[in-house]
């Protein structure tokens, strides 16, 4: 398959000419050929497995990336983790991945048309800690179509002094 900027409409020309030419208007020629190219799409899902914890329970995001439309090159997701918390634990498809300076960051290389990655960052809370655990990952191509579905935001509530519903 062709990638842009290759695609649509390629022309070639050719033109000759001699000393002793008798019709000069007949000297070039034309042809030209559309080239259809898939219209390649990586995206990003992250989400918190649980939106509301305690803080004794772990904090976990997961991160799905997705190529669509056709085969895509260069893909590489970055997410910038939350700060204060320095301890994650990366499970999944991490091959490519390497957590380090309060980054994460893939180097996925080529996804075929409907190839996934999907991974899980987890964090252990302290028993002391309150608030919310905001987390955005965003997702880069070589070749991407449809740059609104490029990153991806989730957060985590973690409530301190009350019971997490039933009774």
């Amino acid at each position: 398959a062709t990638q842009p900027p290759w695609c649509g409409q390629v022309t070639n020309m050719a033109m000759v000419s001699a000393d002793n030419e008798r019709n000069p208007w007949n000297n070039s020629a034309g042809a030209w050929v559309t080239v259809l190219c898939e219209k390649v799409d990586v995206s990003v899902q992250k989400t918190a497995v649980k939106s509301m914890i305690l803080p004794t329970e772990p904090a976990q995001f997961t991160i799905r990336v997705q190529a669509t439309g056709g085969i895509a090159t260069g893909v590489h997701l970055v997410d910038y983790l939350p700060y204060g918390f320095t301890n994650w634990q990366l499970s999944g498809d991490s091959q490519g991945c390497v957590l380090s300076s309060g980054r994460l960051n893939c180097h996925y290389g080529t996804l075929q048309k409907g190839d996934r990655r999907v991974l899980t960052l987890t964090h252990a809370i302290g028993p002391n800690w309150c608030g919310q655990i905001i987390n955005r990952a965003t997702v880069f191509a070589s070749v991407n179509v449809d740059t609104t579905n490029d990153y991806a935001l989730a957060s985590i509530n973690v409530t301190c002094g009350m019971g997490m519903g039933g009774d």
